[in-house]
């Protein structure tokens, strides 16, 4: 027993090092995981590094790492030069997003799925106590509970949603953890991009 759970944090491990490494790859997907790893580096970016969602779709991705704030949806990569994520010791979140001007754009593939902190009205810093500010490319901003889901809606933006489950400390910074589901998408809402 003891070995086979060895075998398993090292498997994990060189999973989590490869993700580091090449950064990691968005395969988009619906289910709950029945397992969300999270990890952070000594600049307090977050990875979340693995989720096994139900069936046979798991994801390893750079959701936040150095500024990562913006995903292509087809390599699950990007960067948000200037960006903030904080956790405080009850699971709230502190964030704050940039974005270039070349990634905002209607057309372009990636999805900024926290919204862009330099686009009217949103806030330099967005303090989330239980509750999270999300945009779109529009800049029309919504308001919903952190503890049941966590959107950016418009073509083309991602959907995560995080239910709590407690809290994990790491590097420092207090993350919360819990269940995530990645949706694909979602077109219709208030926030879409036309």
């Amino acid at each position: 027993m003891k070995t086979g759970y060895d075998l398993w944090r090292t498997l994990l491990l060189l999973w989590t090092i490869a993700g580091l490494i090449t950064g990691g790859a968005l395969i988009e997907g619906i289910g709950s995981a029945d397992q969300v790893i999270t990890s952070a580096t000594t600049d307090g970016s977050v990875m979340s590094s693995s989720a096994y969602l139900s069936g046979d779709t798991s994801i390893t991705s750079r959701i936040f790492g150095s500024g990562l704030t913006t995903i292509d949806r087809e390599t699950g990569t990007g960067m948000a030069p200037s960006s903030l994520l904080q956790a405080r010791s009850d699971g709230s979140l502190l964030i704050g997003t940039y974005a270039a001007a070349e990634q905002k754009r209607k057309e372009s593939p990636v999805a900024c799925v926290f919204g862009n902190a330099t686009e009217s009205p949103a806030p330099s810093e967005i303090e989330a106590s239980g509750i999270l500010w999300n945009g779109s490319y529009s800049g029309i901003w919504a308001m919903q509970p952190f503890e049941s889901i966590t959107t950016a809606h418009g073509t083309g933006i991602l959907d995560l949603r995080h239910h709590l489950a407690g809290n994990t400390t790491l590097s420092g910074r207090t993350i919360a953890t819990g269940n995530l589901s990645v949706i694909e998408h979602i077109t219709t809402d208030q926030g879409e991009s036309p």
